[in-house]
């Protein structure tokens, strides 16, 4: 995987008007890509500041590749891998449903199946929609795809005939 250095600036003004940056927070990563790494800087940066959303203290956010000490052909094969819990039923852009149940493909965030309800918005749906910047619509079609995964491997009860 390749490592990033993120860094997250604010612009304040002077007393004379003019506009300075000044870095609010670096962090150095290991992603696959740079939207990945700045996902993943951004919940690193909200949690290390205890706020909601990174935009509460930064204006902007800039991503560096650092050297790479793989070449781009086995880091792109270990970043489609992410060591998945087998069997992986379904995948998405970033999101997988496994033997495990949600799994993040960049290998950050997790949910068990016990964790999934059967119906209903789970707890912990609105945080990674917010705080990991996630695509709503891959999470959601990965929380369908684990509900009836679920569904089918619950056994029906039996029907004793009275």
């Amino acid at each position: 995987m390749r490592q990033y250095r993120v860094t997250f600036d604010k612009i304040v003004p002077d007393d004379s008007g003019h506009d300075h940056t000044v870095q609010q927070h670096t962090v150095v990563v290991s992603a696959c890509s740079d939207l990945s790494a700045a996902h993943a800087a951004k919940t690193l940066f909200c949690e290390a500041a205890g706020i909601v959303d990174w935009r509460q203290r930064a204006d902007t956010w800039m991503v560096a590749e650092l050297a790479a000490a793989r070449s781009d052909h086995v880091a792109e094969a270990v970043c489609r891998r992410h060591d998945l819990t087998d069997p992986v039923h379904w995948q998405g852009r970033q999101w997988a449903v496994t033997g495990y149940g949600i799994e993040a493909l960049d290998g950050l965030y997790h949910v068990p199946f016990s964790e999934i309800p059967d119906a209903g918005r789970p707890d912990w749906l609105e945080s990674l929609w917010h705080r990991y910047g996630t695509d709503r619509d891959d999470l959601a079609a990965a929380l369908q795809v684990a509900r009836s995964i679920r569904s089918a491997a619950t056994p029906e009860p039996s029907r004793s005939a009275a």
